[in-house]
């Protein structure tokens, strides 16, 4: 055989070789998500990060203006943290009462096993799933109450000028609700049955009660 014949024989089988290989790149990349048009990412779940905290049953929250902090029943007492959050943020006990500064947005969600009271100075609060008899929040100006698949018997909420309280769900029941809020203030409710309504209309700037809510109208005094 002569050489120029192994040669392009040689060649040949080299050039076979490379496609081989670059096909099996090709198709280890296609299973790894990489479609040739961005570069190939890989991510791994992490496990949410958190703080233990002893029990308390009165919340002090402040330090926020514009954030909404979910603060959920569970049976735990737990602070969970935004996913850049190193386990630094800023809190304090006294007796039973948390106070917790969310300056930093470093806290996602609060979990906690019993909470009687609630103070807001800065922010607004997003509570989700307490059933007991009796919830008392206080808002500072300008503060917001978001309450969802609650079940209460009594409900105390006061406030300064231009607070807003919003109750929903469709797991929530108030039996009784008090509501001293300032000028300016909102108060929506949407298909949350009550017994007994304390409040005075007069003052809100907003006043909405929808589906079962509306028949609280009449009890109001």
């Amino acid at each position: 055989m002569k050489t120029s014949y192994k040669l392009l024989i040689a060649f040949a089988g080299l050039l076979i070789l490379l496609m081989l290989i670059a096909d099996s790149v090709i198709w280890a990349n296609y299973k790894k998500g990489y479609n040739g048009k961005e570069a190939i990412r890989m991510e791994v779940n992490q496990p949410r990060r958190g703080q233990d905290l002893k029990p308390f049953k009165v919340l002090v929250l402040e330090g926020a203006r514009d954030h909404q902090l979910p603060v959920m029943k569970s049976d735990k007492n737990l602070a969970v943290f935004t996913e850049n959050q190193d386990g630094k943020f800023m809190y304090s006990f006294h007796n039973d009462t948390l106070f917790l500064n969310l300056k930093n947005y470093h806290v996602s969600i609060l979990e906690c096993t019993d909470l009687t009271d609630v103070v807001i100075k800065e922010g607004a609060v997003f509570l989700q799933r307490f059933n007991q008899p009796v919830l008392n929040i206080h808002a500072k100006e300008g503060c917001g109450i978001d309450l969802t698949d609650v079940q209460l018997g009594k409900l105390t909420v006061s406030g300064g000028e231009a607070c807003e309280l919003k109750m929903h769900g469709d797991y929530s029941k108030v039996d009784s609700l008090q509501v001293a809020l300032g000028k300016n203030s909102a108060v929506e409710s949407y298909n949350v049955p009550y017994q007994d309504v304390q409040m005075d209309i007069e003052t809100l700037a907003v006043f909405r009660m929808e589906g079962v809510s509306a028949s609280a109208i009449k009890k109001i005094r």
